[in-house]
């Protein structure tokens, strides 16, 4: 096993091993970031042969696009579990009935509401008819 799959085989566990995504940032950083050991390798392709490079850039890109994979799965896993503990913390038992309050009225209560007001509305219209010269009320 060579330097690059051995590395490589460390990256992947370290990754798989992140419990968070900060965990998962730091792996991130260490293989990717500007003093990384991806980076470092990265950064040999410029003193080597062009033989050697035609060897060993091939395997380090590879490397690189393996572990950019991995994390961008982990990423996505990590997210899909939070969301799903999340969800799994905040249930909402739709059976039980609304609390009625000053600032949260049932659906009937709004209904009775507008149904009073408007009866309160033509009972003043009435008693305003009837309060005009010349009506007269029914026996």
């Amino acid at each position: 096993m060579n330097e690059i799959d051995h590395l490589g085989a460390s990256l992947l566990a370290e990754i798989a091993q992140a419990q968070d995504e900060a965990a998962l940032e730091q792996v991130r950083i260490g293989a990717l970031g500007k003093a990384g050991s991806i980076s470092a390798l990265l950064k040999t392709l410029g003193a080597m042969t062009p033989d050697e490079r035609k060897e060993k850039g091939p395997l380090i890109n590879g490397l690189r696009d393996q572990v950019q994979t991995a994390l961008s799965a982990r990423k996505e896993a990590l997210a899909e579990a939070a969301l799903e503990a999340r969800l799994s913390a905040e249930t909402i038992d739709v059976s039980l009935p609304v609390r009625e309050g000053p600032d949260n009225p049932s659906g009937t209560s709004l209904i009775f509401g507008e149904f009073k007001a408007e009866n309160d509305l033509r009972s003043s219209a009435t008693v305003a008819f009837m309060e005009l010269p010349g009506v007269r009320s029914s026996p």
